[in-house]
């Protein structure tokens, strides 16, 4: 690896590490939120602020993997050669404008 590509494969690591710690994060909060519940517990008695909180571990556990193939496959593309953004690949480069 050369010295321009360290830092920059070090930010996507970083990113890889965020977006698992918010996933670890989503499902704690999940599990707590259904084995702490009473006895006789149903959805209807649950607080709006809860349901807000259901909501985002929903958003973070669909989306967060889809980012995280989008950055392993940036990656791919850096250091093994391939072709999942480059046109002349047939690649689609309006996924990587839609990832990133």
């Amino acid at each position: 690896l050369s010295a321009l590509e360290t830092p920059m494969d070090a930010m996507i690591f970083s990113l890889h590490l965020a977006s698992i710690s918010s996933m670890l994060s989503a499902m704690n909060f999940l599990t707590t939120m259904l084995m702490n519940s009473p006895k006789g517990f149903s959805m209807y008695n649950l607080y709006l602020y809860l349901y807000c909180m259901l909501v985002t571990v929903f958003m973070l556990l669909t989306t967060l993997p889809v980012l995280a193939a989008g950055i392993t496959m940036m990656l791919f593309d850096r250091h093994f050669n391939t072709s999942f953004f480059n046109v002349a690949g047939s690649g689609d480069p309006i996924l990587f404008q839609h990832l990133f």
